[in-house]
């Protein structure tokens, strides 16, 4: 997938590829499978009920999460803007359906990420030749990539925690 510097930057300011150089980002997206999409506003990006879905970061417009009801009224429950991810705890738990829907809520960009990579569990033996050694590498920014998914997911369970607190 062939990235622009602008989206390279967009993606230099979220939490996920904190601490990446500029020049590690295409060779981490190539690792995550990364596809950027288009929708027009009021077009679902994902579906409720959707299993296997990839994680996104909007890169431009934004994003409604919403969850509708038996008859048909939506609820807005988040806003998502650029340089912002949706849909991870789902992409790190791939049979589990999605309880919610997202929508465009303006003509907008995102860029889906597979998590399955990073999450699958992979030894490499010690470096002996340049082959060996970009795998040792590789390791290394996916044990990075790791830290800082377990952050935002950290981040945002505090969040929801707080959240529940206030309503109780």
């Amino acid at each position: 997938m062939q990235i622009d510097n602008d989206r390279i930057r967009i993606l230099q300011q979220t939490r996920l590829f904190a601490d990446f150089a500029k020049g590690e980002i295409p060779a981490l997206l190539r690792m995550l499978r990364a596809k950027e999409a288009g929708y027009s506003k009021g077009s679902f990006v994902l579906r409720e009920g959707a299993r296997r879905v990839p994680s996104a970061i909007v890169l431009s417009g934004s994003v409604h999460i919403i969850k509708e009801d038996f008859w048909g009224n939506r609820a807005i429950l988040s806003e998502i803007g650029p340089g912002e991810m949706f849909a991870e705890t789902y992409a790190c738990m791939p049979g589990e359906p999605l309880a919610v829907s997202a929508a465009a809520a303006e003509t907008c960009s995102c860029l889906f990420l597979d998590f399955t990579t990073i999450l699958a569990t992979q030894t490499v033996g010690q470096a002996g030749n340049a082959r060996e050694t970009d795998a040792v590498l590789l390791q290394t920014a996916k044990r990075r990539l790791l830290i800082n998914l377990t952050q935002i997911l950290a981040g945002k369970n505090l969040f929801l925690t707080k959240k529940m607190e206030h309503l109780t």
